[in-house]
């Protein structure tokens, strides 16, 4: 027997994490802290604070389902507000008293004698807890790529992800790599202000159109008083993203799927666009749903502007003054950004830290060598008491979805031992093995690993070619699961 610090360790005090605290609290299960290796709350949007940030599925589905947010001020809410929202929901339920802040974890190590957590912070301390909940999100590594010459560049540069906010970019001569989600917002709230703008595009991206409808104060204050109303948009705000999740897992079986799907897409382009060679070169020759969509109404008629310029050639190599595209042209730039996304199934890239289960296995080796794979979105065989907000297999277009529908599983399963008396929880190897079987055949049929996804160069496949981030049902039938599965696949002790 050991004394534990915490019946329960939270690392990460962003969406998951206090997602997490609420739940514990919820469920009654116990103490518990969080560690946050910051010195604020928030992850995600406490980081990203570039030109244009904002989410990009409605607000109105973007929020806890237990605390809905009346007063949106828009469709879809800038990053200020979601990060507003997030704060006001660490206050309500009072959160931030068990944050321990500056708290970065080096590692973590599963005491197999005590049935506890070890926890090694930076800093020397070692903390102790039954269960481990790891919330710490994927998308926080920024990948930078090694292109020759990079470091010789005297200008400035940066990432979306650490965006110096006082740095004055107007009459700048910039460039920007990439043209994924974060590349989507910043170059049509830039390009007013810079002399040129040179968007080097490696691959072109579909862009839906964006109802982006403003709400003042007469509608906020409708919504307020009118819950029911209020709930009826909500609840087709998630309808339309589990419909649109059923399309693309259905695509691949449905004839001519690409095809149609990607017509209103092309006559959004037609209609933003003018010319017709940067039309085509915007074009993405992959079907949609490949990449995660992308919507604005500013994108793609950015280009029609005559200080805007689409590089399509491929960089050669960075210089002291610009950037060399591969037919030789030297472009001269006073500000290069990297909007080239983050690592996402890479090894060793979520949790960020070394986590060592039963029998001294690294789950980074573990997932490397084995397939990155996860017991119903939450769990590894080997790896006891720990629980994952965002393990594979469990992704889909809201992260709120994702995120309540792991919580709901592991606060059953946390209950079960809770109610049991029981110290350690496994997962049970042959229902996990039939489970990720069945699985991998499911995420090996779905559009994102099919002929009409070549070179779209998704996240979702992992290195081994696999497609195992995305759940491979709806949001609405995972929900459903996670409430009703039985519980064999977790074995108590």
């Amino acid at each position: 027997m050991t004394d534990l610090d915490y019946q329960s360790i939270i690392i990460g005090a962003g969406i998951s994490g206090i997602g997490s605290a609420i739940n514990l609290e919820k469920y009654d299960l116990g103490s518990y802290s969080i560690l946050e290796s910051s010195d604020d709350i928030a992850g995600t949007w406490r980081t990203n604070r570039y030109p244009g940030v904002a989410v990009d599925i409605p607000s109105f589905a973007y929020q806890f389902s237990f605390e809905p947010n009346y007063k949106w001020s828009r469709m879809f809410a800038k990053g200020e507000e979601i990060n507003s929202y997030i704060r006001f929901v660490a206050d309500k339920y009072q959160i931030k008293k068990h944050i321990k802040f500056n708290a970065r974890v080096q590692e973590i190590m599963f005491d197999g004698e005590h049935d506890c957590w070890r926890v090694h912070l930076e800093n020397g301390e070692v903390l102790c807890s039954r269960y481990l909940i790891a919330a710490t999100g994927i998308f926080h590594r920024p990948i930078v790529p090694n292109i020759p010459g990079r470091e010789l560049f005297k200008g400035k540069v940066m990432h979306p992800a650490k965006w110096e906010q006082d740095y004055d970019y107007a009459g700048k001569k910039v460039g920007i790599i990439g043209t994924g989600a974060s590349a989507v917002q910043i170059i049509p709230t830039i390009a007013p202000d810079v002399e040129t703008l040179h968007v080097f595009q490696r691959t072109p991206i579909w862009i839906m159109p964006k109802d982006d409808r403003v709400f003042n104060e007469s509608q906020q204050r409708y919504f307020e008083d009118n819950h029911g109303k209020y709930h009826k948009v909500e609840s087709k705000s998630r309808a339309r993203l589990n419909i649109l999740w059923q399309l693309m897992l259905l695509a691949p079986r449905l004839p001519f799927s690409d095809f149609i799907s990607s017509i209103p897409l092309k006559m959004h382009l037609k209609r933003q666009v003018r010319d017709p060679k940067t039309r085509e070169a915007l074009t993405p020759k992959y079907a949609f749903g490949c990449k995660r969509p992308a919507i604005s109404n500013e994108y793609l008629s950015a280009f029609n502007r005559d200080n805007v310029n689409l590089e399509t050639k491929g960089i050669k190599e960075i210089t002291e003054t610009g950037i060399i595209i591969k037919e030789g042209k030297h472009i001269a730039l006073d500000f290069i950004i990297f909007s080239t996304g983050y690592e996402a199934t890479q090894k060793g890239n979520f949790p960020s830290f070394k986590v060592t289960g039963l029998d001294d296995i690294d789950l980074a080796d573990f997932w490397e060598k084995e397939g990155y794979q996860s017991y119903n979105g939450i769990a590894v065989p080997g790896f006891p008491n720990l629980f994952l907000t965002s393990g594979p297999f469990s992704f889909g277009l809201n992260w709120f979805d994702q995120l309540e529908s792991n919580l709901i599983l592991t606060m059953r399963v946390m209950t079960e031992a809770k109610n049991k008396s029981s110290t350690r929880i496994t997962v049970n190897s042959i229902r996990h093995k039939k489970h990720y079987q069945n699985t991998l055949s499911r995420a090996s049929k779905t559009l994102q690993v099919s002929p009409a996804c070549a070179g779209s160069n998704s996240y979702y496949i992992d290195a081994r070619g696999e497609n195992s981030l995305p759940a491979v049902v709806t949001p609405k039938d995972r929900a459903k699961k996670v409430r009703n599965m039985d519980l064999g696949g977790f074995d108590l002790i």
